[in-house]
């Protein structure tokens, strides 16, 4: 769910940090996905199976990069390295948005259809309202 004052994400902590925990590699993916849109930067994955996740900015020479792995016996992941810092310009993080997939959207707005009581949620305003709110 979107904070529609500061357009962060409700119950879910957006941050990415060294040594972070997450219950699964989906979440982190996730996680990953929402800080790219809210930070307005895209990023490729680079390495992906199931010990590990790996990704890097978009800018080819750009030092911006996470690296998660499993945590042996468990399905959690941890953030093992994080580079936070952009070397690459500004408008080649800017051009697009490619993290703002389908199935993470839906995750977004998906409260708007819990709530039966609500008018239905018109397609104009999921675009308007996304677009506000997470800067697409």
């Amino acid at each position: 769910m979107i904070d529609g004052e500061n357009g962060s994400v409700v119950g879910m902590d957006t941050t990415l940090r060294m040594n972070g925990l997450y219950p699964t590699k989906e979440l982190l993916k996730e996680t990953l996905q929402l800080y790219a849109i809210q930070n307005k930067f895209q990023f490729r994955t680079k390495t992906s199976h199931p010990g590990v996740l790996h990704v890097v900015c978009i800018g080819k020479k750009c030092k911006w990069a996470v690296r998660g792995v499993r945590i042996e016996g468990t399905d959690s992941f941890e953030v093992r390295r994080f580079n936070s810092v952009h070397t690459c310009p500004i408008d080649c993080r800017m051009s697009g948005n490619r993290q703002a997939t389908a199935n993470i959207i839906g995750k977004l707005i998906k409260h708007q259809y819990m709530d039966a009581s609500r008018k239905p949620y018109a397609p104009k305003s999921i675009m308007s309202d996304l677009g506000r709110q997470l800067g697409l």
